[in-house]
């Protein structure tokens, strides 16, 4: 059976057609066919067929692999490409597809090989032998600062603590192996900063927090810790009953979960930054929510990529100790300088409240009204 175009005059009888064809297919050919869809794709046919006539050498080497086959020189052929304007010149491109199929996965498969080795060749060309010591050079510089960064926790917690990124880097660029290695790195100073906020001898408080889910920072006293975390008297009282042992989880068991869950907040966390929101700020708002990490992040966003910034800070403040302001102490020159930083960059979180300048300029408007 050979069919290439079937045109019907009502849409009904075009989809009896091509249930017939698709049963047809199946039957006498183990061709499954989609009805619904009511094509065959062959676009990728055309595309090995536009391969092998792209250039001479591909004809010549899809020939040879005919003639080691042992096909005869008068019946090696090769692939045909259909034309719009030319009728049957598609069935003709299929047909010659089907009938050389033995020979077109060798093709594919050596010609994968041959562009490979063209790569190879085209880097090993003379004209750029001049550069190799260079970029040796650069390659060995760069492997040098690689170890030192892998060496240093500060760089993978300084991705980590990106709330863009997370894990998100280092699991698309590095192998599994090193994203493991990362990850274990994170784990650790993530557990150990955990139980310096929240201390194993203040297990009780811990449970309480687990159970109730909150991630609090909660240092205080146990009732005290009661206290915050609960919300009426009632609810406060069944706190502070004592718990069967067989209700509950061993007190370490229940720290460690408690660990895992604030670990896991974080790194699951599917909001991004707002666009134009520094990272600095971004902590600065959601910090309370993940308090374990914003310590973290106070500890390691804090260290400066280059000395540029502290260049910066002793130009800036030479600007600030005038020779009018030459006995400014140094807890005054920090704080000047922080808070001029902070009004540039747009760092504060909150409204600033009243100052002594505004209070008496109140005080004078209201007087003035008062008169």
């Amino acid at each position: 059976m050979q069919i290439f175009r079937v045109t019907s005059d009502n849409a009904s009888n075009n989809n009896t057609m091509m249930r017939e064809l698709a049963q047809q297919l199946r039957a006498h050919h183990q061709i499954e066919m989609n009805s619904e869809e009511s094509r065959i794709g062959f676009g990728l046919i055309r595309a090995i067929s536009v391969k092998e006539r792209s250039s001479s050498q591909h004809k010549q080497h899809f020939r040879n692999i005919q003639s080691a086959a042992g096909v005869m020189a008068s019946e090696i052929k090769g692939l045909v490409i259909d034309m719009k304007v030319r009728w049957s010149s598609t069935y003709m491109m299929l047909n010659r597809a089907y009938s050389l199929r033995k020979y077109v996965v060798p093709f594919l498969h050596e010609l994968a090989r041959s562009e490979d080795l063209s790569k190879v060749q085209r880097n090993e060309d003379p004209k750029y032998a001049h550069f190799k010591p260079g970029l040796e050079a650069g390659l060995r510089k760069i492997e040098q600062y690689y170890e030192r960064v892998a060496d240093n926790d500060a760089y993978i917690m300084s991705m980590v603590l990106d709330p863009q990124q997370k894990l998100t880097h280092i699991k698309e660029n590095w192998t599994e192996k090193l994203h493991d290695e990362a990850l274990a790195v994170v784990q650790k100073l993530f557990r150990e900063r955990y139980y310096e906020i929240y201390p194993k001898s203040d297990v009780r408080a811990v449970s309480v927090i687990s159970r109730t889910g909150s991630s609090t920072c909660v240092n205080h006293t146990r009732p005290a810790a009661l206290a915050e975390l609960s919300s009426n008297e009632e609810e406060l009282n069944s706190m502070l009953r004592p718990v069967q042992p067989v209700n509950m989880l061993s007190d370490e068991a229940a720290a460690e979960q408690a660990c895992k869950r604030a670990f896991c907040k974080y790194l699951e966390l599917d909001d991004g930054v707002p666009e134009g929101m520094e990272i600095v700020q971004w902590w600065g708002l959601n910090g309370h929510h993940y308090p374990v990490w914003a310590s973290l992040a106070r500890d390691y966003l804090a260290i400066m990529a280059t000395s540029v910034s502290s260049k910066r800070t002793f130009s800036s403040a030479g600007i600030t100790i005038t020779k009018w302001r030459n006995r400014l102490k140094g807890d005054i020159v920090e704080a000047l300088q922080l808070l001029k930083s902070a009004l540039r960059k747009s760092l504060f979180l909150f409204e600033c409240g009243p100052s002594s300048t505004t209070e008496r300029r109140s005080a004078n408007t209201s007087k003035n009204n008062g008169d």
